[in-house]
C-alpha cells in the first residue's frame, strides 16, 4: 500500500446487489494507485465471504470489456479489493462495472456502478522539452486546435440540426400540399354533385311546368267544347247544358226545320 493509492470504498448487499457508490474518480495517468474497496453487506451488516469468489467486469469507453479479479483483503468481515491495472484507467471517460459473485455453483450479479477517469493535465513529459523555449508555444498551438476542434463539432452539430429542422420543415411542406390538393379534389367532387343535382332539379321543374300547361291547355279545350254544347242552333248560349237540353225537348220543332232547311 502506497501513501499516494486513490482508495474508494463501495458498499454492496450481497442478496439484492445493489451497490453504493459515489464520486469515484480516477487521472489516465495515475499508475499503481487506482483502488476500489468493497464491503459485502446483508440488510447493512457485514457478510462473511469466505469460500466466496468475485469477479469486476469492466466495459471501458470504447465498449471493450475487461475482467478483473477482485482481491478478498479481510473474510470474516466481507471485505476485498479491486486493483485497477493500467488498462483500466488509459482512456478518459466513464467505465461502468458490475461485480459477478461466485460461491460453489452459485452465481449471482451485482448493479452497475461507475468510476470516471479523467484527462490529467500533465503527463510523462520530459524535462528538456518542459525547458525548451518553445515549450509554452507548443501548448499554445495545441490549445488552438483543440479549440478549432471543439468549434467544428459544434458547427457540425449546429448543422445536423439544421439540417433535421430543414428535412421536418420539407416533410410538413408535403404534407400541407398533399392536403390542399385533396381538399380540392374533394370541392371538385361537391361542385359536381351540386351541378347534377341543380340540373336534375331544374329538368324536374320544366317537366312539371309541362306537365301543368298541357294540364291547362285540356282543361281549356274542355271548357270551349262544353261551351259550344251549351250554345244553340240559334247561337244563343245557355247558361248550362241542361238548359239547352230542356229547350230541345219543349221545342223539338226548331231542330226539325232547321235540319230540314
Amino acid at each position: 500500500m502506497s501513501v499516494l493509492d486513490k482508495d474508494y470504498r463501495i458498499k454492496l448487499d450481497i442478496k439484492s446487489g445493489k451497490v453504493e457508490s459515489e464520486g469515484i474518480v480516477f487521472a489516465d495517468k495515475d499508475r499503481n494507485v487506482s483502488n476500489i474497496y468493497i464491503d459485502f453487506l446483508e440488510n447493512g451488516k457485514k457478510v462473511d465471504i469466505t469460500g466466496c469468489s468475485f469477479i469486476a467486469n469492466i466495459q471501458k469507453p470504447n465498449t471493450l470489456i475487461t475482467p478483473q479479479i477482485l482481491d478478498i483483503v479481510d473474510a470474516s468481515n466481507g471485505v476485498a479489493e479491486l486493483n485497477l491495472p493500467i488498462e483500466c484507467t488509459i482512456d478518459d471517460g466513464y467505465y461502468e462495472v458490475e461485480i459477478e459473485m461466485k460461491n460453489g455453483e452459485d452465481i449471482s450479479h451485482s448493479s452497475k456502478f461507475r468510476y470516471t477517469v479523467r484527462e490529467a493535465l500533465c503527463g510523462e513529459i520530459d524535462d528538456t522539452i518542459v525547458d525548451d523555449s518553445n515549450y509554452n508555444l507548443l501548448i499554445k498551438l495545441v490549445d488552438n486546435v483543440r479549440t478549432v476542434e471543439e468549434c467544428v463539432q459544434s458547427n457540425e452539430e449546429k448543422r445536423v440540426v439544421n439540417e433535421s429542422d430543414r428535412i421536418s420543415s420539407e416533410k410538413a411542406r408535403v404534407e400541407e400540399h398533399a392536403n390542399r390538393m385533396s381538399e380540392i379534389d374533394n370541392k371538385i367532387v361537391d361542385i359536381n354533385n351540386s351541378k347534377d343535382t341543380l340540373i336534375t332539379n331544374v329538368d324536374n321543374k320544366l317537366n312539371e311546368v309541362d306537365d301543368r300547361v298541357n294540364s291547362a291547355l285540356a282543361q281549356d279545350t274542355i271548357d270551349l267544347e262544353v261551351k259550344d254544347a251549351r250554345r244553340g242552333l240559334d247561337g244563343k248560349v245557355y247558361s248550362c247544358l241542361a238548359e239547352r237540353l230542356n229547350q230541345i225537348e219543349t221545342n223539338p220543332m226548331v231542330i226539325w226545320e232547321t235540319v230540314e232547311g
